[in-house]
């Protein structure tokens, strides 16, 4: 059986890092800003002020960078698994920026996340594909994954803000896996020179897609404590993406005997651990008031 890929290995994991610190900075951020700004350009405007916010944006490109450079020769599957391990530095800088040390809890399931990803990569192995996809399934993948987020946001507004963080979180991974599919295409066309990009509608529709992910992460994490969203958002991205790339790019993930059952319980590893992680780690809730709502 082939080993994983070294160099896809090792750019997401470190796309992971920068992704992980930028979601602590920016949660920083986000959640000490107005409610009702959430899912409004004014949101934006207001954190553009933010020097954490900015530098986590910085470090958002550079994530990207080296997501784009992964998804060059690595599948979706594999890449976006492994960018699950930024949440494990999210925690540690988010502890950091609340001057405080991490808890044994935290270093046992952050092994746990760790071991998960381990596991479903170890069985899963999945294969990469560099293919465009037709104009059809072009078509039937952006209007599935608009509808997604149309309901996300629309469900969003009379909920709580419970509801609101995971909900928003829920559109946002859905986004950023639809980002990840489009920019493995975009870097395969990128092998036929710039002005093949250039020309091509990937790019353009990445942008576009980009900044909603982006307005959808940021008014998740305003919606309320990051143990509401990112959870969420940590866990839903990697299936959707992995769903997409079997769908659209053809790229594969061993189903064959036993595989399925050990790729679930490592899903199920993954996501135990993530929501533990993030439901008792103290520093990620924003202030919250005599109600134990965060202040609007």
């Amino acid at each position: 059986m082939p080993s994983l890929p070294v160099a896809p290995v090792v750019e997401s994991l470190t796309s992971a890092a920068c992704y992980g610190v930028a979601t602590a900075l920016q949660h920083h951020a986000a959640v000490r800003q107005p409610r009702e700004l959430s899912m409004r350009p004014g949101l934006l405007v207001r954190l553009l002020r933010e020097p954490r916010w900015q530098i986590g944006n910085g470090l958002d490109a550079m994530g990207f960078v080296l997501q784009f450079v992964a998804l060059r020769s690595g599948a979706v599957a594999l890449v976006e698994a492994l960018l699950v391990t930024g949440l494990v530095v999210a925690i540690w800088v988010a502890a950091l920026l609340d001057h405080r040390r991490v808890t044994l809890h935290e270093v046992v399931m952050a092994s746990i996340v760790a071991a998960g990803v381990a596991l479903f990569l170890s069985v899963a192995r999945p294969t990469f594909r560099a293919v465009l996809p037709s104009l059809g399934s072009s078509i039937t993948m952006a209007v599935a994954v608009t509808a997604i987020l149309v309901l996300a946001v629309l469900a969003a507004r009379p909920a709580t803000r419970r509801q609101a963080a995971a909900l928003l979180a829920i559109g946002a991974a859905v986004a950023f896996a639809y980002t990840a599919v489009l920019t493995s295409i975009s870097g395969h066309l990128l092998d036929g020179g710039v002005l093949r990009v250039l020309a091509s509608w990937p790019l353009y529709v990445l942008v576009v897609t980009g900044v909603v992910a982006i307005m959808l992460t940021q008014s998740a994490f305003n919606a309320g404590p990051l143990r509401f969203s990112l959870p969420t958002l940590t866990v839903v991205q990697p299936v959707i993406a992995t769903v997409m790339g079997w769908l659209f790019l053809g790229q594969r993930v061993d189903v064959r005997g036993m595989a399925p059952l050990w790729e679930l319980c490592a899903l199920v590893c993954m996501t135990a651990g993530v929501f533990s992680l993030v439901m008792r780690s103290p520093d990620l809730t924003s202030p919250t008031d005599s109600t134990g709502e965060a202040p609007e």
